[in-house]
């Protein structure tokens, strides 16, 4: 059993883009916690995400998703927030949020989520959406990336105080040279 609290950032996602890069950032650069990355995956599919962070030395646990709405899934989240003895379950996307919710259902563990905002590109990710906006006011806490973000969710009924906005990070390569800020030149006055 570890000696650090473990926290659990459970991702819909089976790929490496912007936000996964962001959470296996976050993970490398807090050295109180240890972090376990969890995310679905589909039998016979590779979970790039999972084989990643596995690489960077990161504790992974693939989640079996055989289907559609596949009504296993929280009672294997719930395993493993049990077997980890998991401290906080921090979930990303909609089906992150809404598997997690129904898995620590009668648990104690504290669940936030990240909001990277709502995409409107077809039909069913405006579904998707939807069940979001049901799930993420009943969960403990909302992370947002931005103010808009925060503005948004509170539209949506998520409680002012379970919102906390934290701006994504830059990872700045020290041994660059200091920028130079050249000010804007001033308009003659009278123009």
């Amino acid at each position: 059993m570890s000696a650090k609290p473990i926290i659990l950032h459970l991702i819909g996602s089976d790929f490496v883009g912007s936000p996964e890069r962001l959470i296996l950032g976050q993970i490398g650069n807090i050295p109180d916690f240890e972090f376990v990355c969890a995310s679905f995956a589909k039998h016979g599919k590779n979970n790039e995400l999972l084989s990643q962070a596995g690489s960077m030395g990161y504790k992974v646990e693939p989640i079996e998703d055989n289907y559609l709405f596949d009504l296993k899934i929280p009672s294997r989240i719930r395993a493993i927030l049990e077997r980890l003895n998991i401290v906080l379950m921090i979930s990303h996307g909609y089906k992150a949020d809404t598997y997690g919710y129904l898995a620590k259902r009668g648990a104690t563990v504290p669940q936030a989520a990240y909001f990277h905002g709502w995409t409107r590109e077809d039909l069913k990710m405006r579904f998707y959406n939807s069940i979001d906006r049901i799930v993420l006011p009943r969960l403990d806490s909302v992370i947002a990336v931005s103010k808009a973000s925060a503005n948004a969710l509170a539209g949506h009924g998520v409680r002012e105080e379970k919102i906390h906005v934290v701006y994504n990070a830059l990872e700045i390569d020290s041994d660059l040279p200091e920028p130079v800020i050249t000010p804007k030149p001033r308009r003659p006055s009278g123009s």
